[in-house]
């Protein structure tokens, strides 16, 4: 806009600002695009007025002078106006969207009115649109309506694969549902099954069998076994009859694993673990039709026998060699299978009956005949190379793997050296093809867990024992584990149980980071010394637990935990051998490290950009083919050998629809990690951490997790040798991780290092091979085919003949012919009849699978169903026996495992002295207790027991006017030689006290810098707090104790003694001589060589004696006799006590033990202890053989090691009057003739009536012999016994021998 223009038209008035150049469209006014609205009243009315003259728009201000300006320009006010005009002309030219219509000029109106009408018509156009939409959708709806209303009323055979075809295919709903009507009336089924499909029909078949498949096939259209036949290969397991032989392995090779992996086009090398493991097996022979021969034999000793079937007289061979032990039935099946790492399921490749009597020879062979067969089909070529061979703990396999796994040094041109050659600690030896040994994970967890739960524990730190007492009071500080929750832990129902062993780890884990400065937990020294063996202990299974249930970590942090437990392992395994854990348990430990490591680099050489998951590793894939193997047989999970081959197929194939479906795999509660939903089916598909093989410095990881467990081991009170690891892992030393003390030894597979495992469950039932006993098959030449003598209990029947149990056999196949009588030229014949099935047997024929169960194996016997009793040698361990809640602990009438106590002790230098003891355990009448109350402790018919370690004590520093005697914090130790070497190291010293022979003691707490030298501070706990007790204190307890002693006439060579001299005993004055001794003890020790009975009288007659109870044994046996005897108070009972004559006190009968050595016990108390394997011989000087006897007439429950009620011997014959009258016997000569076993127990020698004053009596002779002895097993052949072990009855024997 420009005022250059402006015209004046009157010359005296002002002219008014004109408006030109003003925005509007080409050949419009200007008035057109002006906002005139805004020229009316309201409150957007403009502050200026708008004037069209003449075709010229003028603005004039309302505060106009209408007096022309300069040059008869506007005036001032109407000059001023541009600015508002120049910002209207800005409105007027942009129509800005949202603006009031009140502002916009007549241009712009017309514009929205435009708009608006297309706006108007596109919504009418939308909304027709929308209509058909509509209707549209309501048909549709009405259609999906209609569907859903026939899948509610209607049961549609497999609609979703109809769906999934329809869908597929393009069809609409209205076609579905023409679908559906025509699947309602069977006039349509779907075809073109997919995988899923097929896999859940082999599902069913393998779990449910053809008739549940044909029956869901017909129902919900699953597809049929005609179809699974088509599109499904079946695996196969070629069976093992004779010695195992590479040819069977290879053929199974081939069948399982080449062709299938062949087929499914997989072609990845992988590495591959052959595992092996047994699982129980049926005792009954099996006819295996393609090789015409005799299944079920173990494969050690079946090649003694012809084990084909072409006759009947093959058959009684074979029984024959049963009878004889030439050959035994299959206990067990032996099971070897190929497991690919990162893959899942197992290839079976051997599957042979054992009778458990293989030795490690044995064990060596099937090792090198299944690896050498791998290599020899070219398995490794197609599927991978052999890494490792993993086992369980089994001491057989364990020893075979070693002698077979550790054999050759890693040689220098190995691709392997370069890296693990710079691993120190690092056991570099191996087998063929560089395999190695390997161990299963899992089956370590639980026996680290049994290991804690028992009563012996684990020694750590200075020898600082943790078991399951100890831990039962301090899991309760854990949060969120009350008193039940820590019962269920330490003494569960299943010890195999590996979800509940990962439970306990990870409480003790737990338990080691729990503060013990937070308020309510009341510290002493014992406490601190315990948790700090508990945190070494914690660390131990943190490090052990951990990379197999982080799924955070990466390889290489697994490897450093790894590393970093092992190298626990061996400064504490260094430090206290067998007290820490079993050898076994550590020698599997430390090789199933190495083989991860191993392992792990044979990953980087074959693909390092391959991931490597720890969970392959161990024997998991076989125990889950196991857990498949039960679950084919539904309910009844027991199989002889010919259903294990099926079963084992038929494992492959579930494992392989597992793996391709997990979601329908409901896991197996006893193979997982946890019972937590999150981690409760840990796999490689669910590890997030980095574990690409490539990725893992082998080397620095393998450092830092030794650096981590020194740091580690330093806060501990163990000696700084045990970890130093520069000076045992060198070049040359030989000296590993698994050869502790170097010089070829290994723990537990070297025979002078044969020791219990105490980690695994105690086994109980003997492993002899299983023989038919001779009343099991008569000669078969008596008549013509007479087999089985079924003995009746209490009637003679006559023998059953071949014929007639044919008869009455059900499962024995009679096929009609056509002649009249059966040929033996023509067997049976027909549609699915084979004719080599058959043998000719007296006038017919029969199967030879009736033929294996009559006569080869007649008196079979189906075990047991429940899994914890299938369980070769499995017993219930560890239970708790206490009823005391753990809250009621400090009550001051209990006596708990890890009190202190005082007692006296002799040295082998003939020293009684005193001792400071810790508690360890007790015992009472041989049952274990965590606590006992004092005064059952200290009576002397408590029978109580107590285990300890004696603490070392020495005189304070200080300068106190009484003498205090202050713990060391180490306990007293013994050299003990490695054995195989000439090493020793210190062993904590373990003794045992009768219970009455004790005193408790409160000793106080001090601070041990304030009493004892920086030299003998080394092994005091964390806390530097240690015990105290005054020297006045320990004179008047040895007083007291020795007093006992005289009291009780206790025998002072029963009391506990040191087996060798130990300078630490006894303890030290300041200038080193003896203290704390009792005089007197010492002084009679001194006097005899082996120690002398305290004031020991005879309760009869008084007069004094070195063994009372050969000295008893003379007056019960004349008592017995009629003997008259110089006695004060005479024997006036039928069954006296061997001690002390009384027949009446039930505190006075004895019982017995038979486990590893006879153990006997009495709550007499005049009893005196004596070795009983001794006294049961007698000597020149001592021919009294009166000893504790159980009687092998009385029927006992239970098993043959639990405690049974016992007779003194010499008061046998009485017993046998009162319980056993029908028996004859030397004091009785009429009556049934008495058994050899009884004979031999009641005897007297002559030596014995000479020392007792009796007349011999005649020879007895109505013996019964062992041979002549009706057999154990039967009456088990027409009714298995259900009441456990029991001696046989004297009725039945007394009628058999009448006969």
């Amino acid at each position: 806009m420009s005022t250059d223009s402006t015209t004046i038209i009157t010359p005296l008035q002002c002219p008014g600002f004109k408006i030109v150049n003003w925005p509007n469209p080409v050949g419009t006014p200007t008035h057109a695009n002006l906002p005139w609205l805004r020229l009316a009243e309201g409150p957007d009315k403009l502050s200026f007025d708008i004037e069209v003259i003449s075709r010229n728009t003028l603005a004039r201000s309302f505060d106009c002078t209408q007096k022309a300006g300069n040059d008869a320009g506007p005036c001032d006010f109407c000059a001023h106006l541009e600015p508002k005009l120049k910002a209207l002309a800005d409105n007027a030219r942009v129509h800005r969207p949202h603006t009031r219509h009140g502002l916009l000029t007549p241009l712009q109106l017309v514009e929205v009115i435009h708009e608006r009408d297309q706006t108007m018509n596109a919504l009418k156009l939308r909304g027709l649109n929308d209509n058909r939409k509509i209707r549209r959708l309501l048909s549709e709806l009405e259609d999906h309506t209609s569907l859903v209303m026939a899948l509610a009323q209607s049961d549609v055979p497999w609609l979703w694969n109809l769906l999934q075809t329809a869908l597929r295919n393009g069809a609409s709903i209205s076609a579905i549902l023409r679908k559906i009507e025509e699947a309602l009336e069977r006039g349509y089924r779907p075809r073109g099954h997919s995988q899923e499909a097929l896999d859940l029909s082999l599902l069913i078949l393998r779990l449910g069998g053809q008739s549940l498949l044909y029956s869901l096939n017909q129902r919900l259209s699953i597809p049929s076994l005609r179809t699974l036949y088509r599109h499904t290969s079946f695996v196969k397991i070629v069976p093992t009859v004779g010695r195992i032989t590479q040819d069977v392995i290879q053929q199974n090779i081939t069948s399982v694993a080449l062709v299938p992996r062949a087929t499914a086009g997989i072609t990845t090398l992988r590495g591959v673990s052959l595992l092996v493991d047994e699982t129980a097996l049926e005792e009954a022979a099996v006819y295996l039709p393609q090789s015409n021969s005799i299944g079920g034999l173990c494969w050690t000793h079946s090649s003694c026998v012809d084990v084909t079937l072409n006759n009947y007289r093959s058959a009684l061979n074979i029984a024959d060699a049963l009878k004889a032990g030439r050959v035994h039935l299959g206990k067990e099946i032996t099971l070897v299978g190929a497991h690919v790492f990162g893959e899942d399921g197992l290839y079976p490749i051997l599957a042979a009956p054992t009778c458990k009597s293989e030795d490690a020879s044995d064990m060596e062979f099937i090792f090198n005949t299944s690896f050498n067969s791998w290599y020899a089909s070219g398995a490794d070529k197609e599927i991978g190379p052999i890494w490792s061979f993993a086992t369980d703990g089994d001491a057989t396999r364990r020893k075979a793997g070693h002698r077979t796994f550790l054999q050759t040094p890693l040689p220098l041109t190995s691709p392997l050296y370069g890296t693990l050659s710079n691993l120190p600690g690092l056991n570099l030896l191996t087998g063929p093809y560089e395999i190695t040994l390997d161990f299963d994970y899992k089956h370590v967890f639980k026996r680290f867990s049994t290991l804690i739960r028992s009563r012996a524990g684990m020694r750590l730190n200075n020898g600082r024992a943790i078991n399951s007492t100890m831990l039962e009071r301090y899991l309760l500080w854990v949060d969120g584990i009350d008193e039940a929750c820590a019962l269920k832990l330490l003494y569960p129902d299943d010890p195999q149980d590996v979800p509940r062993a990962v439970e306990l780890m990870n409480a003790v884990i737990a338990l080691g980071d729990v503060n013990l400065t937070q308020p309510g937990i009341d510290t002493n020294v014992d406490i601190i010394a315990d948790f700090d063996a508990i945190r070494i202990l914690s660390r131990i299974l943190h490090s052990l637990l951990r990379p197999f249930i982080d799924i955070t970590l990466s390889l290489t942090q697994q490897v450093i935990s790894i590393s970093c437990c092992a190298h626990l392992l061996y400064a504490c395994f260094r430090d206290q051998r067998r007290s820490l854990m079993p050898n076994q348990l550590y020698y599997d430990t430390q090789t199933l490290f190495k083989n991860v490591v191993f392992c792990i680099k044979k990953q980087q050489k074959l693909d390092p950009q391959a991931p490597f998951s720890l969970l392959d590793v161990g024997d998991d894939a076989i125990e889950l083919c196991f857990a498949y193997l039960r679950m084919c047989g539904g309910h009844n999970s027991a199989i002889n050998y010919k259903q294990s081959l099926d079963r084992l197929g038929a494992a492959r194939d579930i494992g392989g629809v597992y793996s391709r479906n997990p979601d329908i795999a409901h896991g197996h509660r006893r193979l997982n990690l946890t019972r937590s939903e999150s981690v409760d089916h840990i796999g490689r598909s669910m590890w997030v951490g980095d574990i690409i093989s490539g990725n893992c410095d082998l080397q620095s990881a393998w450092e830092q997790g030794r650096h981590e467990a020194i740091d580690i081991l330093r806060l501990t009170q163990m000696p700084v040798s045990t970890y130093d690891f520069d000076s045992y892992f060198f070049p040359g030393s030989g000296i590993d991780l698994q050869c502790v003390f170097g010089e070829g030894r290994y723990p537990s597979v070297d025979e002078d290092e044969g020791d219990e495992d105490r980690s695994l469950i105690a086994l109980l039932t003997p492993t002899t091979p299983t023989t038919i006993q001779d009343n099991e098959i008569s000669d078969p030449q008596v008549s013509i085919v007479t087999v089985l003598n079924f003995q009746h209990d209490e009637e003679d029947e006559l023998a059953l003949e071949f014929e007639e149990i044919l008869n009455d056999t059900p499962e024995t196949m009679h096929v009609k012919l056509d002649h009249a009588e059966p040929s033996p030229t023509a067997p049976p014949s027909g549609p699915g009849i084979r004719s080599t099935d058959f043998i000719w047997c007296d006038k017919k024929w029969v199967h030879k699978q009736s033929v294996c169960r009559l006569i080869i194996t007649p008196n079979f016997t189906p075990k047991s169903q429940a899994r914890l009793f299938r369980v070769r040698g499995f017993s219930s361990v560890n239970k708790r026996f206490d009823d005391v809640e753990t809250n009621h602990v400090l009550h001051g009438d209990q006596f708990l495992t890890g009190d202190l106590f005082l007692t006296l002790i002799r040295t082998t230098n003939k020293v009684l002295s005193l001792a400071l003891v810790r508690a360890t355990s007790i015992s009472e009448n041989g049952t274990a207790r965590t606590r006992i109350k004092t005064a059952t402790l200290t009576s002397p018919r408590g029978n109580v027991k107590v285990m300890g370690e004696i603490l070392t004590l020495v005189p304070s520093q200080t300068s106190e006017p009484d003498v205090l005697w202050v713990w060391t914090g180490s306990y007293l130790k013994t050299a003990s030689i490695v054995p195989g070497t000439s090493m020793r190291t210190q062993k904590v010293v373990t003794i045992s006290i009768p219970g009455h022979l004790l005193e408790l003691i409160n000793p106080r707490v001090v601070d041990a810098q304030d009493h004892l030298s920086p030299e003998q501070m080394h092994e005091v706990n964390s806390k530097g707090s240690t015990w105290a007790v005054a020297d006045e204190a320990l004179q008047a307890a040895v007083a007291l104790l020795w007093m006992k002693v005289v009291e009780s006439k206790m025998p002072i060579n029963s009391i506990t003694s040191l087996a060798s001299e130990n300078s630490g005993f006894p303890y030290k004055t300041y200038i080193g001589s003896d203290a704390l001794v009792c005089a007197a003890g010492t002084e009679i020790l001194t006097m005899s060589g082996r120690g002398q009975a305290v004031a020991s009288a005879c309760p009869l007659c008084g007069d004094q004696t070195k063994d009372l109870r050969s000295h008893m044994g003379i007056h019960i046996l004349r008592a017995a006799r009629g003997i008259a005897d110089n006695v004060i108070t005479p024997i006036n009972g039928s069954l006296p006590c061997g001690f002390c004559g009384e027949s009446n006190n039930p505190d006075c009968t004895p019982s017995l033990k038979d486990t590893r050595g006879v153990r006997w016990e009495t709550k007499c108390p005049r009893k005196e202890s004596f070795q009983y394997g001794s006294a049961i011989k007698g000597s020149g000087t001592r021919p009294c053989r009166n000893v504790p006897i159980v009687c092998k007439l009385c029927v006992h429950q239970g098993r043959d090691t639990d405690w049974r009620p016992a007779i003194w011997r010499y008061n046998l014959e009485t017993h046998l009057d009162q319980q056993h009258p029908e028996y004859a016997h030397p004091g009785k000569p009429v009556g049934a003739p008495l058994p050899r076993d009884m004979y031999d127990a009641l005897a007297l020698t002559p030596a014995e009536e000479k020392k007792a004053g009796v007349p011999a009596r005649p020879t007895f002779t109505f013996i019964l012999d062992k041979e002549n002895q009706p057999s154990s097993s039967y009456r088990n052949q027409k009714r298995k016994s259900t009441t456990g072990q029991t001696f046989t009855s004297a009725a039945s024997l007394t009628k058999r021998a009448r006969h």
